[in-house]
C-alpha cells in the first residue's frame, strides 16, 4: 500500500493531548507531555519520531508545547497493548487508511497506522527504511469520558505530528 499522508490536512479542528500522555523520543526513551513543557522552560530540547507524507518515520523537532486549559472535555483512548492516550475530542491520530481521524470519531475495533516493528524504532536508532504499513496497526479497545483536566499542545518542525510510544502519531 503506498500512503500519502496530508501533513495539513484543512478539515481538522485542531485537539489536545493531557500532560500524562506520552511522547517517543528518539534515545529509546518516552517522556509525557507535560515534562517535556518543563524541560523547554530549562532548554532541553528532544528529537521525537514523526511521520512523513510518504509514510517514512523520521526524526522530527518539537519546537513548543505548552498547558492550555484546566477545564476541557476529555476522552480515554485504549489501545490493543494497554496503553492509554487521554486528550480532547478534536485531537486527531493516524488511521488504518493514513487520513487523520478525530479521536470523538473512533469506536472499539477501529484501527489505527503505526511502523511495522515498533520495538525496532524504540531501541534509539532510526533505521532510513523505517515505514509505516497498513499491515502494522493498533487495534482501539475503548473511546471513554474521562474526567475534564487540564490540557497541552505541540507544535512540530515541518511534519506537524509525533509518535506516541505504541506506535501510534498525534497530529499537532
Amino acid at each position: 500500500m503506498n500512503l500519502h499522508i496530508d501533513p495539513q490536512p484543512a478539515n481538522l479542528a485542531g485537539g489536545f493531548i493531557c500532560g500524562d500522555t506520552k511522547v517517543a523520543l528518539m534515545d529509546g526513551h518516552q517522556t509525557s507531555i507535560a515534562d517535556i513543557v518543563e524541560h523547554l522552560h530549562r532548554g532541553v530540547h528532544h528529537a521525537i519520531y514523526a511521520i512523513h507524507e510518504d509514510g517514512s518515520v523520521h526524526m522530527a523537532r518539537l519546537l513548543n508545547a505548552r498547558r492550555m486549559s484546566h477545564d476541557m472535555e476529555v476522552l480515554a483512548v485504549t489501545l490493543d497493548d494497554g496503553a492509554v492516550i487521554h486528550c480532547t475530542p478534536t485531537q486527531s491520530v493516524l488511521g488504518a487508511d493514513g487520513s487523520w481521524v478525530e479521536v470523538r470519531a473512533l469506536k472499539a475495533s477501529d484501527t489505527l497506522l503505526t511502523v511495522v516493528e515498533p520495538h525496532l524504532w524504540k531501541s534509539g536508532g532510526l533505521d532510513p527504511d523505517l515505514h509505516a504499513h497498513a499491515e502494522a496497526q493498533r487495534t482501539v479497545v475503548s473511546v471513554l469520558k474521562s474526567p475534564d483536566r487540564a490540557v497541552y499542545s505541540f507544535d512540530v518542525d515541518q511534519s506537524n505530528n509525533l509518535a506516541h510510544p505504541s506506535g501510534v502519531f498525534l497530529h499537532d
